[in-house]
């Protein structure tokens, strides 16, 4: 994430945040995949790229979203949008984790009472909530292709 970070945004001021952006959610997609698979036991390296590709995704995607955000704002406004986005940040991953985590205790419960082993019954409950976790990440794409399609020249009016 923090190797993608400085080159998102630097990207994004070149080309514009919506192709940054939507490419971000692909590969935090993308890199969510591998744990679909757990009762196929992927290998380790398998999980462990996964995580890293999820991580060039969402550092890809945090700076232009954050900068689209603050975009066409005139200085005076900086303030109150910082407010507001914070506030949209911080419910929008606390309403997310919960309903992830609703997902997997249903996985749990369900499997509790099932046939197949311990193991196996939590490797679905988990593939399942990891689904949930792709598709929404997925979705995300269709918002990003809302966002505007070239960025303006940089103001040489900073935001303060």
């Amino acid at each position: 994430m923090a190797l993608a970070l400085p080159i998102a945004g630097h990207l994004s001021d070149r080309i514009g945040t919506r192709r940054i952006v939507a490419v971000g959610l692909l590969l935090t997609a993308v890199g969510t995949l591998p744990f679909t698979q757990l009762s196929d036991a992927p290998p380790y390296w398998l999980l462990g790229a996964g995580l890293v590709v999820r991580g060039l995704g969402i550092g890809a995607t945090m700076t232009p979203a954050i900068a689209a955000g603050y975009e066409n704002l005139p200085a005076s406004a900086a303030a109150h949008a910082s407010t507001a986005l914070n506030i949209f940040q911080r419910v929008g991953a606390t309403v997310g984790t919960a309903l992830l985590a609703v997902i997997l205790a249903t996985g749990i419960s369900a499997g509790a009472g099932a046939s197949a082993p311990r193991t196996e019954a939590l490797a679905e409950a988990y593939e399942t909530a990891f689904w949930w976790a792709t598709a929404i990440t997925a979705a995300g794409i269709a918002f990003a292709l809302l966002l505007p399609r070239k960025e303006r020249a940089p103001s040489s009016q900073p935001l303060a």
